[in-house]
This record gives C-alpha cells, sequence and structure tokens, in this order.
C-alpha cells in the first residue's frame, strides 16, 4: 500500500527537522534552504542534502500534489515556514471526550493536500508582502542573511500555542493600515481549514514560533498577555 500524503509529509518534515539541527549558522540555512522568492521548481539540486531532496520529491509525487510543485517546494524549503506547528495541528490526529479522526483515513488525505497548499500559498504572500512593508516585519526576521538570537527572560516561550485559532479580529494598532487582503488571513474567512494563524513563522533551527507582524500584530493579539497563556495551555486542545 502507498503511504499516505500525511506520511510523507511527517517523513519530509523529520528530515527538513534534521538539516535545522545540522545548521549552524544562517549560511548553513541559505545553502539547506534556497530563499521562497528564489526556489523554482527547476535546480532544487543545489545547495539541498540528497535526504531532503528525496523527501520532497516523494511528497510532491503522491497524486494530485504536482499541480501544485512550485508552491509546496517555495513554502516547504523556506526556513521560516511553520511545518513543525503544521504537523501538530492540520496533520494531527483529532482527539477528544467523546471523538476521535484519524488523519490517516484515505479520504482524508486530498484534503490535507488542499490545507497544505492553502497555508502554503498564504504564508508565502506575507512573506512578499513583509518585504514590501519591512517596517511591520517582526525583528526575527533577517534582513541580512544572518541569524538573530532568539529573546530570552521573557514570560512568553515561542511555543506557538496561543497562535492555534481560527482567527481575529483584524483590528490593527492605532496609525497602522493592513493590506486589504490581511483581514481575510487574519480573521480566518480565506482558508478553507484554519487551525493555525498563518502570520505564525519558525524561527530557523530552532522550536520556536513567534508572529511574524508582532511591530504591529492585531490589538486583540497585543493585549494576549502571561495569565491568558497559562490558562491557554492549562486548558488543552483537541490535538
Amino acid at each position: 500500500m502507498s503511504p499516505s500524503f500525511r506520511h510523507l509529509f511527517l517523513d519530509f518534515v523529520a528530515v527538513r527537522r534534521q538539516i535545522f539541527a545540522a545548521c549552524k549558522d544562517w549560511s548553513g540555512f541559505s545553502s539547506a534552504f534556497p530563499h521562497a522568492q528564489k526556489t523554482s521548481s527547476q535546480g532544487l539540486e543545489t545547495g539541498l542534502s540528497k535526504d531532503l531532496l528525496q523527501a520532497l520529491n516523494r511528497l510532491l509525487q503522491w497524486p494530485g500534489a504536482s499541480a501544485d510543485k512550485v508552491t509546496l517546494t517555495q513554502a516547504l524549503l523556506d526556513p521560516y515556514f511553520p511545518a513543525e506547528m503544521i504537523r501538530g495541528t492540520i496533520f494531527s490526529h483529532v482527539t477528544g471526550m467523546r471523538f476521535y479522526i484519524d488523519k490517516n483515513r484515505p479520504e482524508i488525505q486530498p484534503v490535507l493536500l488542499r490545507d497544505l497548499t492553502q497555508f502554503a500559498e498564504a504564508f508565502l504572500e506575507i512573506r512578499k508582502d513583509l518585504t514590501r512593508l519591512p517596517s511591520f516585519a517582526s525583528r526575527l526576521i533577517s534582513p541580512d542573511d544572518q541569524m538573530h538570537p532568539v529573546p530570552s527572560g521573557q514570560w512568553c516561550r515561542m511555543c506557538g500555542t496561543c497562535c492555534e485559532i481560527g482567527g481575529v479580529p483584524a483590528v490593527p494598532p492605532p496609525g497602522v493600515t493592513y493590506p486589504s487582503h490581511w483581514r481575510a488571513l487574519l480573521e480566518g474567512t480565506r482558508l478553507d481549514n484554519q487551525q493555525l494563524c498563518p502570520f505564525l513563522f519558525q524561527s530557523p533551527g530552532t522550536k520556536h514560533h513567534f508572529c511574524s507582524i508582532h511591530p504591529v500584530k492585531p490589538v486583540p493579539c497585543q493585549g494576549f498577555d502571561a495569565e491568558d497563556c497559562r490558562a491557554r495551555c492549562r486548558n488543552g486542545f483537541l490535538h
């Protein structure tokens, strides 16, 4: 039996994680992960480990995935793409008090492909927007090919749990105007199955995640504090 799309994605994320662990600085990431805006569906061998390339190709060979090859390639090879959080949300089995959803079920695989592709499209769109709006971007997004240290000594553990949401009101801070298409992304009306905020990025080489628009994040997000974080973590989730 052929592996499910879920298994292929989990395999790819595991290999990607190994590459992260092997890279000690930004130059290592640059060689392993061509920038999303520079990657095409051609010539992927350059700078990529053989294992990573093979894992990506296996994923893209799943029926239907080749139609979105360029989008998936650009997103999955971007060091800021939150693959680990997607693994733990969209691709995670759903467990609850009275029900269980096995994400390996055959009829769910095309839905997982759809959800991953939609998230990848949104991620790449946001990446492009932030190159035009550098003042909106988190300082953890490197504009100069240098690794920026993850903040320490703060209550936020950068686990990303607070961003496992279907959407928030797209209310910008005073004096800030969001691009018009951000409203649907923030409020969760664009993606068919938004379990994770598309503005959440992964810090390269770590298990940390951060808001890519932290300087201008929505007002409801700015009000999320340490007590809210503790309550959110206590309550648990379906995954």
